[in-house]
């Protein structure tokens, strides 16, 4: 399932068609024409087909019954939401918003001033924190799980949101504030779902990214520049949360990473830059690793990656616009799934 935008000129405007694709057959059957749709993502049973979308009030979560029926919202966050995540029983949704600012009665409306932080010179007025929230599928008990204060996106970063096998924790990024100066401070850590306790991942190191939980939940994988220079190339730590031990896996590697996934057996994917296109990896330890294959494909842009290492991703090559690519395993050749760009 994917989406696809194109220009209305007409009416000076995108449209967006959300997209179902037999992966045998290459058939498209379209799913919704929502406007501004997003983020689309399969409940683990394959049932439901979740995504964001504008609604009255801001952008929410909407359900679709893959079987038949229409979409519906299944929440109204007042600031809309701009993120969520299934856990992997299917029966919650953990989803940012922006927290809601109290308003100061004393203050005077005339008077819009506000301390600057370290922020953009066009800043006009204070960010808002990023909170993580739960909701149950139906919409109900929502239930804000940072405290008030904490946040885990600025203006130009977001952290994401992983699930440990159990739906016990949430592995995050928490920033010291949401201006946009702070976005290379981040700190991984892990939320208790049941009571909101925070639990930092590592010792007093800034610069993290992106954690996520192995498929045993007992080893987390994040991001983090080499010797934790920003101005370095990023690397792919594993933190065993038995042990403590802590380790890159692709210091010998040698590239920027920027994008890494488990797989079911332990092992990790990564994307970086290879020279002059992007490159992927199997890595299996620490100084262990083998290329993926990407056939003509020389950039790539999004992509999802099952259990098992069947592998989807937008490609695009030196004379071919972004398409949909697909490997029903990382020793396969990539098959093109689409021919939206053929001129």
């Amino acid at each position: 399932m994917f989406i696809t935008t194109r220009a209305d000129f007409e009416n000076n405007s995108y449209e967006s068609q959300l997209l179902q694709i037999d992966l045998a057959t290459k058939q498209t059957k379209l799913l919704s024409t929502r406007k501004a749709i997003r983020q689309p993502s399969w409940s683990p049973d394959g049932r439901r087909l979740a995504f964001l979308a504008p609604g009255e009030e801001g952008t929410q979560i909407h359900i679709l019954p893959i079987r038949g029926g229409e979409a519906v919202p299944i929440n109204t966050a007042p600031a809309g939401i701009r993120l969520f995540a299934w856990s992997l029983d299917g029966e919650t949704l953990a989803y940012v918003t922006d927290e809601e600012t109290p308003e100061d009665e004393d203050q005077d409306p005339h008077n819009r001033s506000f301390a600057v932080g370290n922020s953009s010179y066009l800043t006009t007025g204070l960010p808002a924190n990023r909170a993580v929230w739960i909701i149950d599928r139906s919409g109900q008990a929502a239930q804000q799980l940072t405290a008030p204060g904490v946040t885990v996106g600025t203006d130009l970063a977001l952290s994401g949101l992983d699930w440990s096998a159990d739906g016990e924790s949430l592995a995050v990024t928490v920033y010291p504030t949401p201006f946009s100066g702070d976005s290379d401070l981040g700190r991984s850590a892990l939320i208790d779902v049941e009571t909101g306790d925070l639990k930092w991942l590592t010792e007093d190191q800034t610069g993290e990214s992106s954690p996520s939980f192995d498929p045993t939940s007992k080893r987390v994988a994040y991001v983090y520049p080499r010797d934790g220079v920003p101005a370095n190339v990023r690397e792919v730590y594993v933190r065993d949360l038995q042990t403590g031990a802590n380790e890159s896996w692709t210091r010998g590697l040698d590239r920027h990473i920027w994008g890494a996934r488990w797989l079911g057996d332990g092992s990790l994917v990564v994307f970086a830059s290879d020279e002059l296109r992007d490159g992927c990896w199997r890595v299996t330890g620490a100084g262990s690793w083998e290329p993926v294959p990407l056939g003509e494909v020389h950039s790539v842009g999004g992509y999802d990656l099952s259990q098992d290492g069947a592998l989807l991703f937008v490609g695009s090559g030196i004379h071919r616009p972004g398409e949909l690519y697909y490997k029903p395993s990382l020793a396969a050749v990539p098959i093109e799934l689409t021919s939206f760009n053929e001129f």
